[in-house]
C-alpha cells in the first residue's frame, strides 16, 4: 500500500551548524517526523564523513525515505521507527565549544558556561549524551558543588543553560537538569569592617597586592561594584581634569551613566592611566572570576578575617561609614544606586546600622 499521500513530501532541511534532516508531516494528525540517520533503513550513519560526502549521504537517505512511504512503511508503526538521537557528550561539547564564543551572550556568561562545560567533560567525557540521567547529574552536582546552597543553585542554573543548548542544537529531546530541584539559599551578609579594621586590610593589601588595593581603594571611595564595574574600566573613563570617573550606561549595573567625583587620594593611585589608551582596561582583559580568585588566594586563605567578611564588605563598610556621618538614606540609594528606598532600608538595616525609629519628638508639635 503506497502510504505517501499520508504525508507531506519528505525534504531535506539545513541546520545552521551545517547538520541536516529529512522532514516530513502526517497531514491528518499534523506530527512531524525528523530523520537525522537511516540506520532504521540499514543504512550507515554519517559519522566520520566530509561535507560533500554528506550530502551524498542524505540525499541517499530523502530518496530512501520517499522509497519506503511508497512501499507503504510508516513512521507510526507499532515500532516506531522515528529515530533515536543517540550523541557522545565528547561530540556534543566540542561544538558547543565553538558555539558559546560565537553566541550573543555577555563575556561573564560566556566564561562561566565554559567553565561549567569543562567540569561536566570531566565527568562525562566518555558517556553518550541520552545515558546521562537525572540522577546522575543530581549526584555529580552534589559531590561536586558543596560549598553551600548557593553555590549549588548556581551550578544547576548554568548546567541546565548547558543542557538546553545541547537541546535547541539538535543532540538531545529533553533536558536532564530541568527535574532537579533548587535548594533554599542561605540570607548571607557580608559583614562590615570596623575602622581600625580596615586601616590594617589597606596597608595589607597596598603591599601584598597593589591591584587588589586600587579595587578596594575605588570601592570605598566611589561604592562602585567589583567584579563588572571595577574590573571593567577604562583609560577614558577617567576624567583628570573634571577630578571624576564617568562610566557609560553599559558598563553600570543598572543600566544609566554614572558620574563619581574622585578623592585626591584615588586621582594621585591612578595617575598611571593618563599615560594609558583609551580604550585600554585598567586591570587588563580578566575573566569574570579574576578578582574573586585574587581576594581568595591572597586575603581569604591567609589574612584574619572576621566571618562574613568579604571583598563586598569593603563597599558596605563604606556604606556604614556614610550613614553614621550624614543619616541620609536617600544619598545612600544614590551613591548605591540601588532600584528603591526600601532595597537601601533593607540593605543598611542588614548591616545593623541602627535606622532611626519613629518616636514622638518626631511628628509635628503646638
Amino acid at each position: 500500500m503506497n502510504s505517501a499521500l499520508t504525508y507531506t513530501s519528505p525534504k531535506l532541511v539545513s541546520e545552521k551548524r551545517g547538520r541536516m534532516y529529512v522532514f516530513f508531516r502526517n497531514l491528518v494528525t499534523k506530527e512531524a517526523f525528523k530523520f537525522y540517520s537511516g540506520k532504521d533503513f540499514g543504512m550507515p550513519t554519517c559519522r566520520g564523513l566530509d561535507s560533500k560526502e554528506k550530502e551524498i549521504y542524505y540525499r541517499s537517505l530523502l530518496s530512501m525515505v520517499n522509497y519506503q512511504l511508497l512501499n507503504g512503511w510508516t513512521p507510526e508503526a507499532e515500532v516506531k521507527q522515528k529515530v533515536v538521537i543517540d550523541f557522545s557528550f565528547k561530540e556534543a561539547a566540542a561544538e558547543l565549544e565553538k558555539f558559546i564564543p560565537k553566541a550573543d551572550y555577555g563575556d561573564k556568561h560566556k566564561y562561566s558556561l565554559l567553565w561549567y562545560l569543562k567540569s561536566l567533560k570531566q565527568a562525562y567525557m566518555g558517556s553518550q549524551l541520552n545515558d546521562i540521567t537525572t540522577a546522575s547529574l543530581t549526584a555529580f552536582i552534589m559531590k561536586r558543588h558543596t560549598g553551600s546552597n548557593t553555590s549549588f543553585n548556581t551550578a544547576r542554573r548554568y548546567y541546565r543553560g548547558i543542557f538546553n543548548l545541547f537541546q535547541q542544537l539538535g543532540y538531545m529531546d529533553f533536558n536532564p537538569v530541568s527535574e532537579i530541584k533548587a535548594k533554599r539559599a542561605e540570607a548571607t551578609i557580608n559583614a562590615a569592617f570596623t575602622s581600625q579594621e580596615l586601616t590594617s586590610l589597606f596597608e595589607y593589601l597596598k603591599v601584598t597586592d597593589i591591584v587588589l588595593y586600587r579595587v578596594a581603594l575605588l570601592m570605598y571611595t566611589t561604592f562602585l561594584r567589583p567584579h563588572q564595574e571595577i574590573r571593567l574600566l577604562k583609560a577614558k573613563f577617567f576624567q583628570f581634569e573634571g577630578r571624576q570617573l564617568v562610566l557609560p550606561p553599559r558598563y553600570t549595573k543598572n543600566g544609566k551613566q554614572t558620574t563619581i567625583p574622585l578623592q585626591s587620594i584615588v586621582l594621585d593611585e591612578f595617575e598611571f592611566v593618563q599615560s594609558m589608551e583609551g580604550e585600554e582596561p585598567i586591570f587588563g582583559k580578566v575573566n569574570p572570576y579574576y578578582l574573586s580568585t585574587k581576594w581568595g588566594i591572597k586575603v581569604r586563605d591567609r589574612y584574619p578575617l572576621k566571618e562574613n567578611q568579604t571583598l563586598y564588605s569593603i563597599r558596605h563598610t563604606a556604606a556604614v561609614e556614610t550613614y553614621s556621618r550624614t543619616k541620609d538614606v536617600a544619598l545612600i540609594q544614590r551613591l548605591m544606586h540601588h532600584s528603591s528606598m526600601e532595597v537601601t532600608i533593607g540593605y543598611l538595616r542588614s548591616l545593623n546600622c541602627g535606622l532611626n525609629g519613629i518616636t514622638a519628638d518626631m511628628y509635628p508639635s503646638i
